[in-house]
């Protein structure tokens, strides 16, 4: 089977009609900084995979923003702190579709939104997760990350996206709610969507993958990786995450509020309108 579709950012006013909240919380920054901005990025899954695909993104991500400042003479450098949380997605075990997509990643009650409260409850005292309260104190920029494959039964062809986010928590009046996230629907591989279908029926915590391996167990062999079996040549599950991550946009806007003010209004003349890392 093939991938199906394009990567695809998932405008704000597409959410709200899906009647999906997002959160809005906000984060403390540290008192003082010294030279050096501290990331804190929070992701919400402990799969090995996902962490290093989603680190591997933000490392590439935060050298492209220290590039481009250093192209308008401003150096600034990056500490980046990854913090993964096992957190829930807040949607059923066979998620299908936009809504269930981006609930999952993003919603409130999805990944990010677990993450900012475990983050704040964790700032106020009332967390068991080690380390996360000083590495949030600590942090000058907080971003929050969320990644679930729900799949669009509707397509023409039926595939299996991934729905990414990025959530800025930081306190920080220079950027609007509306830019403080950035979602995405990444390509995927032609789903079976018999066994889709069937998992939704059984309900339970039952999804295609697992149907798959029950009906071909010789071919099947793991059911949360059956992306290298039925598709193309040297791809995996992560495959299409990857490529969705490194075409998702971090704003440049986030960046405004490390460089003296002195600065800004040449780089936003020189930035010629432009608000996004492309």
């Amino acid at each position: 089977m093939e991938e199906h579709d394009e990567f695809l950012l998932i405008n704000s006013r597409d959410i709200s009609n899906w009647a999906i909240r997002l959160c809005y919380d906000q984060l403390p920054t540290r008192q003082e900084r010294q030279g050096v901005v501290n990331v804190l990025y929070v992701i919400g899954t402990l799969n090995r995979v996902k962490i290093s695909t989603m680190r591997k993104d933000m490392y590439a991500k935060l050298l492209k923003a220290r590039e481009q400042l250093l192209s308008f003479g401003c150096d600034l450098k990056f500490n980046l702190t990854i913090f993964p949380l096992d957190v829930s997605s807040g949607v059923n075990s066979q998620p299908t579709g936009d809504t269930d997509g981006v609930n999952g990643a993003a919603g409130e009650r999805g990944r990010i939104g677990n993450c900012v409260k475990a983050a704040l409850k964790s700032i106020h005292g009332s967390s068991t997760t080690p380390g996360l309260s000083e590495a949030a104190l600590e942090a000058d920029m907080h971003i929050f990350g969320g990644n679930e494959a729900s799949p669009d039964t509707m397509s023409p062809v039926p595939y299996e996206p991934n729905y990414l986010a990025y959530y800025y928590a930081t306190e920080d009046g220079m950027v609007a709610n509306d830019h403080r996230y950035v979602i995405g629907k990444t390509t995927g591989l032609g789903i079976f969507l018999s066994a889709v279908a069937e998992a939704l029926a059984r309900g339970g915590d039952w999804t295609g993958g697992k149907v798959l391996q029950e009906w071909f167990p010789d071919v099947v062999k793991d059911h949360a990786e059956w992306h290298a079996v039925v598709g193309p040549e040297a791809t995996s599950r992560s495959t299409w995450m990857e490529k969705g991550y490194s075409e998702m946009p971090l704003p440049f806007i986030r960046f405004f509020r490390f460089l003296p003010w002195h600065e800004l209004h040449d780089i936003q003349t020189n930035m010629c309108g432009a608000s996004r890392l492309d």
